[in-house]
């Protein structure tokens, strides 16, 4: 889940700084595998439906359609960061300032590169 901006270069060069600041701390790691905690998982969802703006009223009033689920109830965290995109891009370098928590690097870069 992202954020909704009309700057598409701004987002895009912020997005590329976040998987880029990832990639790395893989490779650093000699990760080959990376998933997150259950828990930052569950809090990540947490904030979405915590920031997440009351549409529910507006989908239901709309003709059926991909946006609205086709007029049936859609779960609360399937949406967009809610906060505006600054906040969303401070929240992203606080996450990477803190070191990646909940993040989970396994596996080896090492035999990924000799089975390949």
């Amino acid at each position: 889940q992202a954020v909704i901006t009309t700057n598409v270069v701004h987002m895009t060069r912020e997005i590329a700084e976040h998987i880029g600041f990832i990639i790395a701390a893989a490779l650093k790691r000699g990760a080959s595998v990376l998933d997150i905690t259950e828990e930052a998982e569950e809090d990540w969802v947490r904030t979405i439906i915590a920031k997440a703006a009351d549409r529910e009223e507006f989908l239901k009033a709309c003709t059926p359609g991909r946006n609205n689920y086709e007029g049936q109830e859609r779960p609360k965290q399937n949406t967009v960061y809610g906060g505006g995109p600054r906040e969303y891009f401070q929240l992203l370098k606080a996450w990477r300032d803190a070191g990646a928590p909940g993040m989970v690097f396994s596996g080896s870069l090492a035999k990924t590169r000799e089975s390949v």
